[in-house]
């Protein structure tokens, strides 16, 4: 989901640079931001994700 989401960033900042200059900086700003706010969201869940499991899984001191 990270990679797709990163690809998606890629793929929409080719395109938001070739809207129309009155709509460039205002819509292609936001869409942009939004998508990174989403991919930084994504990573963040599953830090905490792989953190809650390691948790979960029995010590092995020994």
């Amino acid at each position: 989901m990270i990679t797709k989401t990163y690809d998606l960033i890629l793929w929409s900042c080719n395109h938001t640079s070739k809207f129309p200059r009155n709509h460039r900086f205002v819509l292609g700003e936001r869409i942009e931001r939004n998508l990174y706010n989403l991919l930084e969201t994504l990573i963040a869940a599953e830090y905490l994700s792989e953190r809650a499991a390691k948790s979960r899984s029995p010590s092995r001191a020994g």
